[in-house]
């Protein structure tokens, strides 16, 4: 991984040598970065946000290989909170019924 890794940094670096993609590069992390602040000054994103930052979801994030696909297809609302705090160094298994629809 570390020479996968050291080849990228490689390649990055001669794309980035060129002024005209450099510049391109620069450009649309700005542009991302402004959309980013537009969508998170809004009530609906920033609540978003809010929710995806939750210490809830923070320690949900650590347990997927824990879970059945029911669980990603019925939301993070179905796992009670006993499995979510469970350790994730563990081995466990998780899993909900299919839903009659999606969460996502």
């Amino acid at each position: 991984i570390q020479k996968n890794l050291h080849m990228m940094d490689g390649a990055l670096a001669k794309l980035m040598a060129d002024p005209e993609i450099a510049g391109a590069h620069t450009a649309a992390v700005q542009a991302h970065r402004n959309k980013i602040a537009a969508l998170r000054a809004t009530p609906a994103y920033a609540a978003f946000y809010e929710r995806l930052t939750s210490d809830n979801l923070q320690r949900l994030s650590r347990l997927h290989g824990h879970f059945g696909a029911n669980v990603f297809l019925s939301g993070p609302d179905a796992i009670p909170d006993e499995v979510a705090r469970k350790d994730p160094s563990d081995d466990w298994f998780f899993t909900v019924d299919l839903p009659d629809k999606t969460k996502h």
